[in-house]
């Protein structure tokens, strides 16, 4: 097969934010999946606070709306056409991750329906767990927003500043967005200051975002000088897909990357406005000759509460090392934008999340 280079993934670009938080008077609690708990009010407020449909009195958000074309919520929630209520608050279809998508080709002619739709955002808490802060601790989590959901940063931070300031979890909890930085390549800025009352100056966070050539670049300094024979991918949070029908609990490598393959390029399609010009089949074939030489991954479940249906989610994935063997030079490229962009299911919740150990 001819060789793919980090040239296929031009156009991809994506940007990387850490948002840190004050804990209020009354300390800060957050179960478990906390980036569950703060997509639920997230959406909330986003919706209350962009709704272009809401803002000329026109009722409830729709995926069908005729502002859709020009409204925040559309490009982040889901696209024009349908006509059904958008669901902006209940779990993402992610319906492009799966791995068992097919091997050809992502279709184009449906990937403008809300059920089709990748979510251009990733939300991730670097603390795993049940986490408490006390009174004025500060915590972060990461924010990664890709192609043109970058130039809605703005909004994010407006949302959870309201959403920090109306309570989040169970016991509505308080606190105040005191600053966001940008997480670059050649360093972090800053893009907002609560003790400044502003936004950052300087080299703006939204010119700079991750690219291909930086993903390159990032292989270099991980001594990747020659063809790597040897792989282990460490999924830090569960990582869910499907094969033939069935949830995934062996992570063949073949699996594995069809599922980050398949979220690459349904994000490059519907918000970096490119194409990526792979040939599928051929590649996802080769990978079935990648060995899984090592497994250490447990399933590990996660429950979030749906306010919209009034019940209890489950969510699951696998966690742990796996370890392969065989010709991954066609691979690199998509490996490690993966680490990046996540693979697989609810990538909008932080699932799918993976480091590469070369060697």
């Amino acid at each position: 097969m001819k060789e793919i280079g980090f040239d296929v993934l031009k156009g991809l670009a994506f940007g990387r934010y850490r948002f840190w938080v004050r804990a209020g008077e009354g300390g800060m609690a957050l179960r478990e999946f906390a980036e569950a708990t703060l997509r639920g009010g997230f959406g909330t407020v986003f919706r209350e606070q962009q709704c272009v449909a809401l803002g000329f009195g026109e009722g409830l958000c729709r995926s069908g709306c005729r502002y859709s074309d020009a409204c925040p919520v559309a490009a982040v929630f889901a696209p024009g056409g349908g006509g059904e209520e958008l669901d902006w608050q209940s779990e993402p279809s992610d319906a492009g991750d799966d791995a068992s998508a097919g091997a050809a080709e992502p279709t184009r002619r449906s990937s403008r329906h809300p059920r089709d739709f990748v979510a251009p955002y990733i939300l991730y808490m670097p603390k795993r767990g049940s986490v408490h802060w006390r009174p004025g601790e500060h915590f972060s989590f990461d924010l990664t927003l890709v192609g043109r959901a970058m130039g809605y940063l703005q909004h994010f931070i407006e949302a959870f500043q309201a959403l920090f300031q109306r309570g989040v979890g169970g016991r509505r909890d308080v606190g105040v967005l005191e600053s966001v930085e940008a997480l670059g390549t050649a360093g972090n800025w800053l893009v907002y200051s609560k003790k400044q009352e502003r936004f950052g100056t300087g080299v703006h966070p939204y010119h700079v975002p991750v690219t291909a050539a930086h993903l390159e670049t990032e292989t270099v300094f991980s001594g990747l000088d020659r063809p790597p024979g040897r792989v282990t991918l460490v999924f830090e949070t569960p990582f869910r897909t499907k094969w033939q029908g069935a949830l995934v609990s062996r992570p063949d490598f073949h699996v594995v990357l069809r599922a980050a393959v398949r979220r690459i390029s349904r994000l490059m399609e519907q918000h970096c406005g490119t194409h990526l010009d792979i040939p599928y089949t051929s590649l996802f074939d080769l990978a079935t000759e990648v060995r899984l030489v090592d497994s250490d991954v447990q399933w590990k479940e996660y429950w979030r509460f749906s306010t919209r249906q009034g019940q209890n989610m489950q969510f699951g994935g696998i966690v742990g090392a796996a370890t392969y063997e065989g010709d991954l030079a066609p691979y690199v490229p998509f490996l490690t934008a993966g680490q990046y962009l996540h693979a697989g299911k609810q990538a909008v919740f932080g699932f799918g999340r993976y480091r590469c150990l070369w060697g």
